[in-house]
C-alpha cells in the first residue's frame, strides 16, 4: 500500500484526498492519501516525524513551498530552478523534491487556450513558492514578466531577477496583457476579496486565478466582465496532483489526467437557473438534477420554508424586506457543491447575488416566450404580478439583465423535460 499526504497550515477545505483517492482507483492502486496541517512553529519537527512514519512521499502547500527546502536531501532541476517544492518523493530514507506546480500552470493555460508569446506583458501577483512557479514557466514564453507587490523595496531582494511593480502604480499595471493571482485571495471563504481592481487593468485581455475554491474568484468574474479570457486554478490542481503521482509511483495519466480534471469540473459548477417567474425553473430544474443525479435546491422553496409563503412575506414585510431574505440565504449557499439551482425571478437583480452565484455556478438563462409564461402563471399567486400588464412591463424590465447575467441562454422548448435534456448537452461543452 503507498501512503501519501499534504501538509500546509489550513487544509480543511482541500479536494486533494478526493483528487489521490480517485486517482489510485483509476491506476488500481492500493493507497491513502492525508491532511496534515502544520503550525509554523513546529514545522521543521513535524515534517521530519512525517518522514520517519513510513510515508511514501507527500505534497506541500501554503505557506511551505519554500520552507521544505532546506530539509530535503535533493532537488529536481526545475525545482531548484524555481526555489519551491510542492512534491516530495520519499526513497531509501531520502527526500528529493519536485515541483509539479510548472506542469499543472501549463495545462492550465493551455486548457484556456492563452495565447503568450515574447510581447507578452504578465503580471504576477503574490510572492510566494505559487507565484515563483507562474512566472518562471512565463518567463519560458516571454522576457515580460513582473511581480505585483505593496513594499516595492522588499519584494525587489526577494526577487533579484524579476522586476517589481509596486501596488500603486496604475500606470504600469494598466499596459499587463495577462494577469495572474498566485496569493490566497478570494479565497474560502474570504470570496469577497479580490487581488486587484479590473479597472485598473486596462489593457488585459487574459487573467488566471490559481484559486480553485471558489471555482470563479470574484477577480474572474471582474476579469470576465471586461472580455477577457479566463482560467481558474481547479485544472491546475487536478494536473500536478497526477504528475505527482506519475513521479511516486511511475504511472502514465495522460488520459486518466484529461478525464479527471472534466469530471472535477462539471461536479464543482453548479447549474443555476434564473429567469422570470413562471419560466419553468424549478421543474426543470427536478428534472436536471434528476439527469444529473444531484441535490435540487430552490430559493424560493428554502426561504418559504423558514419564513412562510412569500406572499405574506410581501405583505408584512414588503419587497425590501423579501429582497435582505433572499440575499442571505443566497449568500448561504455559495460553497455548496453538486447541486443543481434554481432561483426566484428577481434574484439577480442584486448584482451581489449574482457574484455569489457564479462562484461555483453556471447561470443558465431559461428565455421562455412571454405567452408560455403566462399560461404556467394562471394559478396566480405571484406577489409582484397583479394583472397582463405587470406581467410584461417586468418581462421588459429584465429580460436583458438575464441575458447579461447568465453564462448560458436556453431557448423555449416545450417543456420542462426537454429543456433539462437540452440543458444537460449544453453544459457538456462548456468545458
Amino acid at each position: 500500500m503507498g501512503r501519501y499526504a499534504l501538509i500546509g497550515e489550513k487544509l480543511s477545505h482541500s479536494l486533494s484526498p478526493e483528487i489521490h483517492s480517485r486517482i489510485f482507483e483509476k491506476i488500481g492502486m492500493d493507497g491513502t492519501y492525508e491532511l496534515v496541517e502544520i503550525g509554523k512553529d513546529r514545522f521543521c519537527d513535524d515534517v521530519k516525524r512525517l518522514a520517519d512514519s513510513g510515508i511514501d512521499g507527500f505534497n506541500v502547500t501554503i505557506p511551505y513551498k519554500n520552507a521544505i527546502i532546506p530539509l530535503l536531501n535533493e532537488l529536481s532541476p526545475e525545482a531548484q530552478a524555481i526555489g519551491a517544492v510542492n512534491t516530495v518523493k520519499i526513497e531509501g530514507g531520502r527526500m528529493k523534491g519536485f515541483n509539479t506546480d510548472i506542469y499543472g500552470f501549463g495545462k492550465m493555460a493551455e486548457l484556456c487556450k492563452l495565447e503568450i508569446d515574447s510581447g507578452t506583458r504578465a503580471l504576477v501577483i503574490g510572492t510566494g513558492g505559487a507565484a515563483k512557479t507562474a512566472a518562471y514557466w512565463l518567463r519560458q514564453r516571454t522576457g515580460r514578466v513582473w511581480f505585483l507587490s505593496r513594499s516595492g523595496r522588499e519584494a525587489m531582494k526577494k526577487l533579484r531577477t524579476f522586476q517589481v511593480i509596486e501596488s500603486k502604480n496604475e500606470s504600469a499595471i494598466g499596459k499587463m496583457d495577462l494577469i495572474v493571482n498566485c496569493s490566497p485571495c478570494g479565497m474560502f471563504p474570504e470570496t469577497d476579496e479580490s487581488p486587484i481592481d479590473a479597472g485598473i487593468a486596462k489593457n488585459a485581455s487574459m487573467a488566471m486565478d490559481l484559486v480553485y475554491n471558489p471555482m470563479r474568484s470574484i477577480f474572474l468574474q471582474e476579469m470576465e466582465k471586461k472580455g477577457c479570457r479566463t482560467a481558474g486554478g481547479l485544472s491546475m490542481l487536478v494536473a500536478q496532483a497526477c504528475k505527482a503521482q506519475e513521479i511516486w509511483n511511475g504511472v502514465s495519466l495522460g488520459q486518466v489526467e484529461k478525464g479527471l480534471i472534466e469530471s472535477f469540473f462539471h461536479e464543482n459548477m453548479n447549474p443555476v437557473l434564473v429567469g422570470m417567474p413562471g419560466s419553468g425553473k424549478s421543474s426543470a430544474g427536478r428534472r436536471l438534477a434528476g439527469l444529473l443525479c444531484r441535490e435540487f435546491i430552490d430559493v424560493d422553496e428554502m426561504i418559504e420554508k423558514k419564513f412562510g409563503p412569500i406572499t405574506e412575506i410581501f405583505k408584512s414585510r414588503g419587497e425590501k424586506g423579501f429582497r435582505k431574505i433572499e440575499r442571505e440565504t443566497i449568500k448561504s449557499l455559495r460553497n455548496r457543491r453538486n447541486i443543481v439551482l434554481a432561483t426566484g425571478g428577481g434574484s439577480i437583480l442584486d448584482p451581489d447575488n449574482v457574484a455569489d452565484l457564479k462562484l461555483n455556478g453556471t447561470l443558465i438563462y431559461l428565455n421562455r416566450s412571454l405567452d408560455s409564461i403566462r399560461r404556467s402563471m394562471e394559478d396566480g399567486g405571484r406577489p409582484l404580478l397583479k394583472d397582463q400588464g405587470d406581467l410584461r412591463k417586468l418581462y421588459e424590465e429584465r429580460e436583458e439583465i438575464y441575458r447579461q447575467s447568465a453564462d448560458l441562454t436556453v431557448a423555449d422548448a416545450g417543456n420542462e423535460a426537454l429543456q433539462a435534456i437540452e440543458i444537460q448537452n449544453m453544459l457538456k461543452k462548456i468545458f
